[in-house]
């Protein structure tokens, strides 16, 4: 009889402790809404802005590659205002970004660090 229950207290802490990892619901939100980190939408909804943002962190998790070089021309959070709009492209770059957003200490030091261009804007 304590089989069962011990099995389904295994199984319960480990979907608890997966849901601790950041993702990229929880991401979106922190950099996009007004009550975390603020980041700019581009002129979209607030709404619309994280909608898209965890539709290209999602996909972009679903596929392997490399990690972000600062000078290998592609995304990098850790480059302030990239000329270009920066794009998620793989699963290294999604996870990179997600790190960035999360290094803040408290949402004043991430909307300061945002409005200076760090965590590069995901479309």
């Amino acid at each position: 009889m304590r089989l069962p229950i011990v099995g389904l207290l295994v199984t319960t802490a480990a979907v608890f402790v997966a849901g601790c990892e950041p993702t990229c619901q929880g991401t979106c939100r922190r950099f996009y809404d007004e009550d975390q980190c603020a980041g700019p939408t581009g002129g979209l909804e607030r709404d619309a802005q994280i909608d898209a943002c965890i539709v290209e962190c999602s996909t972009a998790l679903k596929t392997p590659g490399e990690a972000p070089l600062p000078t290998d021309g592609r995304f990098n959070p850790d480059i302030p205002a990239q000329p270009i709009k920066p794009a998620l492209t793989n699963e290294q770059e999604a996870a990179a970004w997600m790190d960035c957003v999360w290094s803040f200490e408290d949402l004043e030091t991430c909307r300061d660090g945002i409005d200076r261009g760090a965590c590069a804007i995901v479309p």
